[in-house]
């Protein structure tokens, strides 16, 4: 819910306050606000909902303890993914420290996107399966 509702907030003012706002040429004091700003606040609103995501891959594979091939299969794609992400952003800042800018952005959504599209449909064969 954290994640759905950091990203949901970021776009939604992206697209109801931003860009009406830089169509009515009315851009002054909008760089920390703008998409753009490898130092504004929509990159972090990012980060902070996609790394949420990867808590919730984490705590959802702590649920997932049967003992099918499936459920062991996401379970560990969501581990290696949160691991994968926290070591990132950790990684990522002692590297390029306060010149992080939109990396650790790039990193977590080329982590979070593949592991979306993989579980989703390793979970529907799983629940396909449990519904029999």
């Amino acid at each position: 819910m954290i994640a759905a509702a950091a990203l949901a907030a970021n776009y939604f003012i992206q697209l109801t306050v931003m860009q009406p706002a830089l169509l009515k040429g009315e851009a002054a004091g909008l760089s920390p606000f703008s998409q753009y700003n490898p130092h504004g606040i929509f990159i972090a609103l990012e980060d902070l909902g996609y790394l949420m995501m990867s808590v919730a891959f984490l705590f959802t594979a702590l649920a997932l303890n049967g003992p099918t091939g499936l459920e062991r299969a996401v379970r560990w794609l969501f581990i290696i993914s949160f691991v994968l992400a926290a070591g990132s952003l950790v990684g990522l800042a002692l590297i390029y420290g306060r010149h992080l800018d939109y990396r650790f952005e790039v990193a977590i959504i080329l982590l979070n996107w593949p592991v979306l599209i993989v579980s989703g449909l390793l979970l529907s064969l799983f629940f396909r399966r449990a519904g029999r």
